[in-house]
């Protein structure tokens, strides 16, 4: 996935907004919700390779660390609750989409809302989009297989 299909897809999901807020920087996006301006995603190449950092559960940000290369501890943010996740690397797109969706999610503040693609209609913090998450839902199983995790 490009830097742009990635932008693309944050602006997509309702209620958000992309733009660069930081002076003299043309290559950082930041993806927030509109209403509450708070950060669901923030893509950046402070080196050669574009990342995104996106906000996790604790369990699940260590579990996408031990399953791909492609997944760290967030640049620049909290370990604990943010991942770092390199865009030309082993996380497919629709994994990729997954993780922002789950970052747009748990940001919102629990607020029910209607996300264009999510074909279910509303969606609560938490809850995973059956459209970002089809095809990515066996390679995720494969993944918790690979680092010895059952679901």
């Amino acid at each position: 996935m490009t830097k742009a299909e990635l932008t693309e897809y944050c602006g997509s999901l309702a209620g958000a907004a992309t733009d660069m807020p930081f002076e003299g920087d043309f290559e950082t996006v930041v993806a927030r919700h509109q209403k509450s301006r708070k950060w669901f995603a923030v893509i950046m190449k402070p080196g050669k390779e574009y990342f995104v950092n996106l906000k996790c559960e604790p369990m699940e940000a260590d579990m996408l660390r031990r399953a791909y290369k492609g997944v760290v501890p967030a640049y620049h943010m909290n370990k604990t609750h943010w991942n770092s996740v390199y865009l030309e690397s082993d996380v497919s797109e629709a994994e990729l989409k997954n993780m922002v969706y789950r970052s747009y999610l748990l940001t919102g503040g629990g607020i029910k809302t209607k996300a264009k693609g999510c074909p279910g209609g509303t969606v609560s913090a938490g809850a995973v989009c059956a459209a970002a998450s089809e095809s990515a839902a066996e390679e995720r199983n494969d993944c918790y297989g690979r680092v010895g995790l059952m679901l």
